[in-house]
């Protein structure tokens, strides 16, 4: 992920807002699923980003940001949804 926070002040726990996004980014981990007929050269992938365990007997729990942002939409939630669900948080950057 290659954004600009230079804007953004610092947590007041004085970590930068890139800082947070990695540290909550590295807590879970990310699916690349192939999109589009393989036949007519479909080539895309759909990025999620997974809290949680599939064998786990939680209830799935799937988030989609709306306008041009991305899955950091959720970053204030999906760490404490995954106690009671296995999240999947669509990343679909200026969709």
């Amino acid at each position: 992920m290659n954004l600009d926070f230079s804007a953004v002040p610092r947590l007041p726990d004085g970590r930068t807002a890139q800082e947070h996004v990695e540290q909550v980014a590295a807590t879970s981990r990310a699916v690349k699923v192939p999109m589009g007929p393989r036949s007519a050269g479909g080539t895309g992938q759909m990025m999620w980003h997974v809290w949680g365990d599939d064998s786990s007997n939680k209830p799935t729990l799937l988030l989609f940001h709306g306008g041009s942002g991305s899955w950091i939409h959720w970053i204030r939630n999906v760490q404490a949804l995954s106690r009671h669900f296995t999240v999947y948080a669509a990343d679909l950057p200026g969709l």
